[in-house]
């Protein structure tokens, strides 16, 4: 079962989209490697407009999508809050950045397997009941056994 999503973690995601538009990006396909410690610039420049954990779990929330981590290739640069180059990712980053990718595959096939056993363990619980012999015997004499 899929978890709920976090409300928070989007009105923040919402926020950050509005205020940051060169930074972050509702499209998944437009998101680029955020700056290093870009959380402290995010608290400093909304002046407590948000809580350092709502802003924690909504970077974390942007940051584990699968196309930023596909984006986080090894001197690939990354951005600040105004979209400017603000270094670039390191070899371990985008190690660690594949790795994550892989796991996260691992996890989907995994899961797609599982549905498929359980799709496939509950049409074998749909199938109607073959009956042998000794059942067909059975109903043929309560069928016949009077009525009291």
């Amino acid at each position: 079962m899929p978890k709920p999503r976090d409300i928070t973690a989007d009105a923040v995601l919402a926020l950050l989209t509005e205020t940051f538009p060169r930074c972050f990006s509702v499209y998944e396909r437009r998101r680029k490697p955020l700056k290093v410690g870009i959380d402290r610039d995010i608290l400093e420049r909304l002046g407590g407009a948000i809580a350092p954990n709502e802003l924690s779990s909504a970077l974390r929330s942007y940051t584990s999508n699968r196309l930023y981590q596909l984006a986080m290739r090894d001197g690939a640069p990354r951005i600040d809050l105004d979209g400017n180059p603000a270094g670039s990712v390191t070899a371990e980053q985008a190690e660690a950045a594949w790795a994550w990718l892989r796991h996260y595959e691992q996890r989907a096939a995994q899961r797609k397997a599982e549905k498929a056993q359980a799709k496939a363990v509950e049409a074998e619980a749909m199938k109607p009941k073959r009956l042998s012999l000794a059942d067909l015997k059975a109903a043929a004499l309560a069928r016949k056994a009077p009525i009291s």
